[in-house]
């Protein structure tokens, strides 16, 4: 009983990494492409 218990937290502490890396690498490139975005836009001459 004691090692399902370990196996569970261990398998929830694993999810939660992998669910926290890729929410950072999302909001990385996220924020990367809003970067880029902003430089078009300002790159752009005001008509």
């Amino acid at each position: 009983m004691k090692y399902l218990k370990h196996i569970m937290l261990w398998s929830l502490f694993m999810e939660l990494l992998y669910s926290t890396s890729f929410i950072l690498s999302f909001s990385y490139t996220l924020g990367i492409r809003l970067k880029v975005g902003v430089n078009l836009d300002q790159r752009k001459p005001l008509s």
